[in-house]
């Protein structure tokens, strides 16, 4: 296998919203500085994972411990989070292109693009109207 196989393999990574500790949507999401996966937790989740030592926290996700002034904010997914705050997006999906994209519930999956800052939603295979894809969403609110 070769290098350009794991790129291939690797074509999106999957990020819940959700922290794992809280078990609500993520404010400010972070991982440790000795981390290599893709999902994060919630800054406000770090008292629940002491670990022994003062300043101490394990990561929720892989374990890994590091000193707590050590973790490293997720700036991306915290702009996506912050662009789009309705609780009812369950994951976002990095590409290998660096693309974000969220899945909102009972609509398609939209493209966000925070490498250049618009902030522009693409809908991808979007082939209804404005005001039906605004009532899906609507109920996809309510449902939370």
């Amino acid at each position: 296998m070769t290098d350009d196989d794991v790129v291939e393999v690797r074509v999106r990574e999957k990020i819940p919203l959700r922290c794992c500790v809280l078990v609500r949507r993520m404010q400010q999401p972070c991982r440790g500085p000795g981390c290599s996966h893709a999902a994060a937790f919630c800054y406000m989740a770090l008292d629940s994972c002491a670990a022994g030592p003062p300043r101490r926290v394990r990561c929720p996700i892989c374990e890994k411990e590091f000193d707590r002034d050590a973790v490293a904010l997720d700036v991306p997914l915290t702009m996506l989070l912050m662009k789009h705050p309705s609780a009812s997006h369950a994951y976002a999906a990095r590409s290998r292109d660096g693309e974000w994209r969220y899945k909102a519930a009972g609509g398609a999956p939209a493209a966000v693009d925070l490498d250049r800052g618009s902030g522009s939603r693409r809908r991808r295979g979007a082939s209804d109207s404005g005001d039906e894809s605004r009532q899906r969403r609507r109920e996809g609110e309510r449902q939370c």
